[in-house]
């Protein structure tokens, strides 16, 4: 009897266990990265969809919310969640990283400082960033990331008025 009880009590923590995992669940065109809700924009680059600067893109994100979800720019990743983004990219977006897309993220230059949108300070020696950056400027920037070898991202800054043709978008589950 008592192997009996062990293996219903497995099977217990097995089905707990799933169902664990069946609560973590994205909004529709969002894909579970991680633990995060992710959004990597396939517009592809054409005549009638240009690269477009931070503020513009920033839109585009926030107009995903919905009743439940808070949509913003993927922010607040170390570089363990980069390795995973950069996973996410290069095995369900081929086509984007063999163009060499780069991404607008969430992250902005001010006040002598990179900080994440929540305010948060960007490590300036994580391994996020490219080597040599971040590079401190008198001019307001924002966080991109570019690929780079060995099938990865890493991220630079892009002066605040430039362009880029792709975004990383996170929905965060409304409180």
């Amino acid at each position: 009897m008592g192997h009996v009880q062990v293996l219903v009590s497995l099977a217990l923590l097995g089905l707990l266990a799933l169902t664990g995992a069946q609560a973590q669940k994205c909004p529709e065109q969002f894909n579970l990265v991680g633990n995060r809700c992710v959004n990597v924009s396939t517009e592809m680059f054409s005549y009638w969809n240009r690269p477009k600067p931070w503020n513009v893109f920033r839109k585009t994100c926030t107009r995903m919310s919905s009743h439940t979800w808070n949509v913003d720019f993927l922010s607040n990743f170390d570089v363990d969640f980069l390795r995973l983004t950069s996973m996410e990219i290069v095995n369900n977006y081929p086509e984007l990283f063999k163009m060499g897309y780069i991404y607008w993220v969430g992250a902005e230059y001010g006040a002598e400082a990179w900080r994440w949108l929540d305010g948060t300070p960007v490590d300036p020696k994580s391994y996020i960033w490219v080597s040599g950056s971040p590079q401190n400027t008198l001019d307001p920037s924002n966080m991109v990331l570019v690929p780079a070898g060995g099938r990865r991202h890493y991220a630079v800054g892009r002066q605040a008025g430039g362009s880029a043709p792709a975004v990383i978008c996170e929905a965060k589950p409304k409180n």
